[in-house]
């Protein structure tokens, strides 16, 4: 960008030596990509992206740029198919966002295709979208894989956000960046990068006036549902509403694309009246930290069954290095990833590498609310072992009323953990009878009911060992998260142990309001 300018007013210089380092650095980056070592939703999105600018910036044409684009073309790809970033937010506006829009730009201003770059427009406008839906009624993005701190959409957020305003021109994304001023002030862009104004903020893309400063300015004019990367990464919002109390609920469904997602596949999040009320446990250190190899990576940490004859490899490289059989959902590329392609990826998708975790069976808005059926057996059983086993994860949501969860555990003849991340007030682990109905009152005064049709109580094998990893974890997560990761704070985590027969029911309702039980009597 430097040389851009430099040459743009006429400035007096050696540019001779200037592009020769430029590309001295460009092949050292095309080499990077030419081999296998970069993967592809992490590293390799945004070399690609600072490629295609660099060479770009260099040459109206030659090989040097036609193997940029190739790379460049290949980030394209990878988001067209999830629209969202699977390996969390964090990740993605500090490292990813800022390249990857810059590269969109730079073609727009100089590419030939038209078909392209009205492509590349619409990209724009569904990442854009996954930005405003992630945004929780609390004004931090939902967590979603090794989490960090810019979910606080501090500092970072607003470049990418006005540069998407100004690629697509559509004024949703200018109020939301006009948000984010209002919200966060001189925050909004870290004083380090408040030199790119110029090159990301265009003022005539005109925003709603929002004098509340709230995400309510959405009410009426976004709907309040979406699913981003539909068939790929299936993640799913659902509101009621954009107001600071209206519920909110965040689903995952998709496959495993980076290293930097956990074994979460079915987990869901549920806020309501301006609280957490059913979270995530995991608090990201470091990759590497025992608290996020035996905890926060794996189903342990999230709100789903565990099943001790699951397919995961409890050991899948030299880092893990205890055995901990605690039943998770399988570890697919838990430490690193090389993912050299999208066809790479597409190729290895159900075979091999076994990417595969869920699928979104069916999706529907009715009367009683929306209604999700997601088939998870791919997350615990590998393609060659899942004969006629179905793991079946329903959710029915009626915003601000009322959230049922049943899983189907169907030819599947194991012992399994069922287990929930609860905001009640207090903290610790609390285990229950599975045969029996046991409420629980969150921090919003909602109740929480769980029953199964099965149980084999507290002391099985299975929740002997999740209680210690739990345990231990739990021990040393406030210091674990302290200023490093986005956190909610420390749940009560409500768990029980059974033994699934021939077909297996377990259940979990939320209600606002108790005594209304139309979900129950629909079902």
């Amino acid at each position: 960008m430097g040389y851009d300018q430099l040459k743009a007013v006429g400035y007096s210089a050696d540019y001779q030596q200037i592009e020769s380092r430029i590309e001295e650095g460009l092949e050292q980056c095309l080499d990077v990509l030419d081999g296998y070592s970069a993967s592809m939703w992490h590293g390799r999105f945004s070399i690609g992206a600072e490629a295609y600018i660099t060479a770009a910036a260099l040459y109206q044409s030659g090989p040097l740029l036609d193997r940029a684009f190739k790379h460049f073309w290949q980030s394209i790809l990878a988001l067209t198919i999830t629209e969202g970033w699977p390996e969390s937010y964090n990740y993605w506006i500090q490292n990813r966002a800022i390249p990857f829009y810059l590269a969109v730009n730079t073609y727009l201003t100089v590419g030939k295709n038209e078909e392209l770059k009205a492509h590349l427009r619409h990209l724009a406008l569904r990442n854009g979208l996954w930005h405003i839906y992630m945004t929780r009624p609390d004004f931090q993005i939902q967590a979603s894989g090794d989490e960090g701190s810019k979910s606080d959409l501090k500092d970072e957020s607003k470049k990418a956000i006005d540069l998407i305003a100004r690629i697509t021109r559509n004024p949703v994304f200018a109020t939301y960046a006009q948000l984010l001023h209002q919200q966060h002030r001189n925050r909004g862009y870290h004083a380090s990068y408040r030199w790119l104004i110029p090159f990301t903020y265009d003022p005539s893309v005109i925003p709603r006036d929002n004098p509340t400063g709230s995400l309510a300015v959405f009410d009426g004019w976004l709907p309040n549902d979406q699913i981003f990367g539909e068939g790929f990464l299936n993640q799913i919002v659902i509101r009621e509403g954009w107001g600071a109390q209206d519920a909110f609920l965040m689903v995952t469904a998709g496959q495993q694309f980076t290293h930097h997602q956990h074994a979460d596949a079915g987990h869901f999040v549920l806020f309501d009246d301006g609280k957490p009320l059913i979270t995530d446990g995991a608090s990201y250190a470091s990759i590497k930290s025992p608290s996020r190899l035996y905890y926060g990576v794996r189903s342990t940490s999230k709100n789903l069954p565990n099943l001790a004859n699951s397919d995961a490899d409890y050991k899948p490289n030299k880092l893990f290095v205890r055995d901990v059989r605690d039943g998770t959902q399988r570890l697919i590329m838990p430490t690193g990833s090389a993912v050299t392609s999208v066809d790479n990826w597409l190729i290895n998708l159900g075979r091999g590498a076994d990417f595969d975790r869920a699928r979104l069976v069916r999706y529907e808005h009715t009367a009683v609310g929306y209604e999700l059926t997601l088939d998870l057996t791919a997350a615990y059983y590998h393609s060659g072992n899942r004969e006629d086993k179905r793991v079946l994860r329903e959710i029915i949501f009626n915003p601000g009323q009322s959230l049922l969860v049943q899983d189907e555990l169907v030819n599947i003849d194991s012992e399994f953990l069922y287990h929930w991340n609860l905001q009640t007030g207090t903290q610790g682990l609390v285990c229950t009878p599975g045969d029996q109905v046991q409420t629980f009152v969150l921090v919003n005064g909602s109740q929480v009911e769980m029953s199964g049709s099965s149980n084999r109580g507290c002391d099985s094998d299975l929740a002997r060992q999740f209680k210690k990893e739990v345990g231990d974890a739990l021990a040393d997560i406030e210091e674990t998260s302290k200023k490093k990761p986005w956190y909610d704070g420390v749940p009560m985590i409500v768990y029980w142990s059974g033994q699934a027969g021939t077909h297996t029911t377990i259940r979990g309702l939320n209600y606002r309001t108790p005594q209304q039980s139309t979900m129950e009597h629909a079902k």
